[in-house]
């Protein structure tokens, strides 16, 4: 698998009939239930900001829902094209080792969907300033004694 930043950076992200266009969130999981809360309110953020663009929440390996079981929801709804957002704030063992094989597992069982993988998230620059910004705001706040 390349860099797939440069993937999903030189193509357009179609403005196609509604549904035609996915987005799933993978995330590591957890074994908490409660865990899913802050997954699903970041999942309707997307979905109010592309109401044309479905949006699936993920997980690897040991945890649900599946990449697996949020391809096969955004396929059977007419999706034709996923972009696979790695909701990690470093690369790692996971990127080097199981996203391939996650992205050649997807590949084999939806040859004609069109799998676009984005960097993980900690690697962009919006979220590094947003994380900058949420630091300076919780110091000022501990600063001033609130």
């Amino acid at each position: 698998m390349s860099s797939t930043s440069d993937n999903v950076a030189t193509q357009t992200w179609p403005e196609n009939e509604p549904g035609t266009s996915g987005i799933i969130l993978l995330y590591h999981g957890s074994g908490q239930p409660q865990w899913m809360e802050s997954t699903k309110e970041l999942q309707l953020a997307i979905s109010l900001a592309e109401p044309s663009v479905l949006t699936r929440i993920a997980c690897l390996k040991d945890y649900q829902p599946t990449a697996a079981q949020a391809a096969e929801e955004l396929t059977a709804a007419g999706a034709t094209r996923i972009l696979i957002v790695p909701m990690f704030m470093a690369p790692g063992g996971h990127v080097a080792k199981d996203f391939p094989m996650l992205a050649n597992e997807l590949s084999a069982r939806w040859p004609s969907i069109e799998f676009l993988w984005a960097d993980v998230v900690g690697g962009w620059d919006e979220v590094a300033v947003a994380v900058a910004s949420g630091i300076k705001t919780r110091l000022t706040r501990e600063r001033e004694g609130n």
